[in-house]
């Protein structure tokens, strides 16, 4: 059937005129011509698309970690001008440990607000401050919630102030419901480096996801921080925040298909 088929279009081709049959061939060349010339501009455009949006994408990394590194480097200069502060020292000096008399107290942290205040300001990334005594007990300066710490650092991490002079920046946890990441700095004598107690900063989740925020095609596209072990630390929606990225992820691929 099919050879007859073919019998039938053969002759029917050479019962057309010359001047048609190499019109109909022109046609079909033309047609498979453009038709190859389609698929290597779609293979080639496609190939160009796929670099420009690892290229963007590398860029934004590149900015991303460039706008984290200037908060956290911003945060940490903070830290280590209260810690190095010869008024905050001096009172620390006088009271190694957190007044028992509630005036004393009182008068303490007046003195210890004040000079904090004057270098933290209104800095936009950190919310809240306070310092540790020699006995690992809060002066409450500026907020209670250094309470909760006790029970997330424990003793170990709070013992290793007294030597651990570097800055730290840990975190995130929860404090009063809000993944919150905390910046720790010892204050030391600078005479005789004998040390007199610790600065902490509490800098919400938010505030440090910003970086993601307000940057090219950033509204189609996620970005996370995440551990060693793949736990999300922050991210641009502020979502997935202690849990496994690929759990995460997949899961929020599953929910956006229709």
């Amino acid at each position: 059937m099919i050879e007859n088929l073919k019998k039938k279009v053969f002759h029917l081709f050479l019962g057309i005129s010359l001047k048609r049959r190499l019109f109909i061939t022109y046609l079909l060349l033309s047609s498979l011509i453009l038709m190859l010339t389609s698929v290597f501009f779609y293979t080639a455009s496609k190939k160009v698309l796929i670099k420009r949006a690892a290229l963007s994408s590398q860029q934004q990394l590149s900015l991303i970690t460039s706008n984290l590194g200037e908060k956290i480097d911003n945060i940490s200069n903070y830290a280590i001008t209260l810690s190095i502060n010869s008024n905050i020292a001096d009172v620390l000096k006088e009271n190694p440990t957190v007044p028992e008399n509630t005036l004393e107290h009182f008068l303490v942290n007046s003195e210890l607000t004040d000079q904090a205040q004057r270098i933290i300001g209104l800095h936009k990334n950190i919310y809240a401050w306070d310092i540790l005594d020699t006995e690992n007990h809060w002066f409450h300066s500026s907020t209670t919630e250094t309470d909760q710490l006790d029970s997330i650092l424990g003793p170990e991490v709070l013992d290793s102030l007294q030597t651990n002079l570097a800055f730290q920046f840990l975190g995130p946890f929860q404090i009063s419901g809000e993944p919150t990441f905390v910046a720790l700095k010892s204050i030391t004598n600078i005479d005789n480096t004998k040390y007199l107690g610790a600065l902490v900063l509490l800098i919400r989740e938010t505030n440090i996801s910003s970086a993601f925020r307000d940057l090219p095609d950033s509204s189609s596209r996620d970005f996370y921080i995440t551990d060693e072990n793949g736990q999300i630390l922050s991210s641009s929606s502020s979502g997935g925040i202690y849990k496994d990225f690929s759990s995460y992820t997949k899961s929020v691929q599953r929910i956006i298909k229709p």
